[in-house]
């Protein structure tokens, strides 16, 4: 088995505040321009999730210091068009977060700290100071969009406004423990527990005025991998996550008549994102080493991966012209400790439209 990756992380060089008002980065990790084409930047980190906007790329990143036993995260961004000599560092602390929690919207960027249940701001440009405190919620899951965050209270789901932060409004009331949540158009969708190890997707309204509704009951899911959920205007798709697993998917009105399975077997299918009529969709290769591939609805044919060697099996992001993923070339198995996380910041072309 050809095995790659690695989970040993680059020495931390602690430097001023992580969070500045200098549009320069120069206290965090080695970044470095490339002169591959397509490639972005390199980056002396595991980045676990990016997102775009118009002019800028943001992500986070993860190492762990040979110097500690901690993890450390940090999250950035950077220019698109000079990515290398403008990253920004907002936010760097010990390995306590959800790689789902942080969005941009209205010039700002939102993110939670998870070891010190912080709802935090900054303006997208860097921080003036030390970022602006919205909330402060324990939570054990969350999830946010542009306008809210997203958590839950074990068996209760809660929002915050992100431009007018007030006390948690309550939007659901699940029938068991939440374990993971996902913002999709209109929805929350959430997995709750059920018994001998099975999971239930539920889904509300965003402001909660649809009660809980079921989706599908009974999933065959990992805690242990990523839970993919997306939706478009007619249907909602899914990951059975687990080694010989699947996409599927249901009306959005509900599975009453019992799901569809779109794409079957599949190894760990893991997250999902649609653009239009195309789905994208990581999945595992052999253990630990991710691709990310791509098919074309409504009858999703499965094809060669789009991209190979991708870093973690989340890291996607769109804009009008282009994909943007991470790619590494080590071995990222448990037992491999002896590497220091090397990845690739990919701008590729999206795939044309007619191709299956």
């Amino acid at each position: 088995m050809n095995i790659r990756r690695t989970a040993t992380l680059l020495v931390f060089a602690s430097g001023a505040s992580a969070c500045s008002a200098s549009v320069v980065d120069l206290d965090a990790a080695p970044i470095a321009a490339s002169n591959e084409p397509g490639v972005l930047a390199i980056v002396h980190e595991r980045v676990e999730k990016i997102i775009v906007d118009d002019e800028r790329l943001y992500w986070i990143g993860t190492r762990l210091p040979r110097s500690s036993n901690r993890d450390l995260w940090f999250l950035h961004s950077c220019q698109k068009r000079n990515c290398a000599r403008t990253r920004v560092t907002y936010d760097e602390r010990p390995y306590d977060y959800d790689s789902g929690n942080f969005s941009i919207g209205g010039g700002k960027i939102f993110w939670y700290r998870g070891d010190s249940s912080e709802l935090l701001s900054c303006a997208v440009a860097g921080c003036d100071g030390a970022p602006r405190v919205l909330a402060t919620e324990p939570t054990s899951t969350a999830a946010l969009d542009a306008d809210y965050f997203y958590f839950s209270n074990w068996s209760s789901l809660y929002r915050v406004s992100l431009k007018q932060p007030a006390s948690p409004e309550l939007i659901a009331d699940s029938p068991s423990g939440v374990l993971k949540i996902a913002v999709q158009g209109a929805y929350v969708y959430f997995l709750a527990e059920q018994p001998e190890g099975k999971s239930w997707l539920l889904r509300t309204r965003k402001d909660g005025s649809s009660g809980v509704e079921s989706v599908a009951p009974l999933l065959n899911i990992s805690l242990y991998g990523e839970f993919g959920v997306t939706s478009d205007e007619t249907f909602v798709y899914w990951t059975n996550n687990v080694l010989r697993g699947s996409i599927n998917r249901c009306p959005l009105s509900g599975c009453s008549a019992g799901a569809d399975v779109l794409l079957s077997p599949l190894r760990a299918p893991q997250s999902l994102l649609i653009d239009g009529t195309r789905l994208y969709y990581h999945h595992e290769v052999e253990a630990y080493d991710y691709a990310l591939s791509s098919c074309a609805l409504p009858s999703c044919a499965a094809s060669a991966p789009v991209q190979e060697h991708v870093d973690t099996p989340s890291v996607l992001a769109l804009d009008d012209r282009y994909l943007y993923v991470a790619t590494s070339e080590q071995d990222f198995s448990p037992s491999n400790t002896g590497e220091d996380p090397i990845a690739q910041i990919r701008q590729l072309p999206k795939p044309a439209p007619d191709s299956p």
